[in-house]
């Protein structure tokens, strides 16, 4: 009986120190307030306030920001997204900042560094666009 109950402790103690590539599901009030506490996403990513995610493959709302390191997907907002790295998907909201994007950016304001796809909004910023750096309303690259 003690072997038994031992050999569950120990079963019990590694399995409660491995960790997990990525979450299907992360709950944030703001970015450092989450459940659970993972930075990797694969699946959907909800904050009240804000999201905050290393890496994102799947959708990321909230109702006032959002932020990753990279990912691909969604990202909507009320008012800001943003992904330092690369970025493979659709931005929605009134502020859209990212490194590098493949896909649409839709809002006011939208900035890239380098983009294969489109910016729809008032204003729309990729200093390496094919058409212009800055243009209103539409601006692409491919």
């Amino acid at each position: 009986m003690k072997k038994k109950l031992m050999s569950a402790v120990c079963l019990v103690l590694l399995l409660s120190s491995v960790s997990f590539a990525a979450t299907p599901f992360k709950l944030s009030l703001l970015g450092p307030i989450t459940v659970p506490a993972n930075q990797d996403v694969t699946g959907l990513a909800i904050g009240l306030i804000g999201s905050n995610v290393n890496t994102l493959q799947g959708v990321q709302l909230s109702w006032i920001y959002n932020v990753a390191e990279n990912g691909a997907g969604v990202q909507a907002s009320g008012i800001y997204n943003k992904v330092a790295g690369e970025f493979t998907g659709v931005q929605y909201a009134v502020v859209n900042i990212a490194g590098s994007v493949k896909g649409l950016q839709f809002g006011f304001y939208n900035q890239v560094r380098s983009m294969a796809g489109v910016q729809i909004g008032l204003i729309n910023i990729n200093p390496k666009s094919s058409f212009l750096a800055f243009f209103p309303f539409i601006n692409f690259q491919f």
